[in-house]
């Protein structure tokens, strides 16, 4: 069955990034202006469930050889 999707139950939910440690909304590594949305989960019959809670970071882990 094919619906709408503004006519499905669950929809997803987009939030603003925050950086938490200055408290400030995330900007676009290509333009200041532009905000960044993460997905933080669904949304169904007006309450948001959050499903993404963890905040993901890439940390360089190479060892030399000895």
């Amino acid at each position: 069955m094919f619906s709408l999707r503004k006519e499905q139950v669950f929809q997803t939910h987009y939030e603003y990034s925050i950086d938490h440690e200055s408290v400030v909304i995330k900007a676009s590594l290509y333009c200041c202006e532009e905000l960044l949305c993460c997905l933080k989960g669904v949304s169904s019959y007006g309450r948001d469930v959050i499903t993404r809670v963890m905040q993901w970071r890439i940390v360089s882990t190479l060892r030399h050889a000895v």
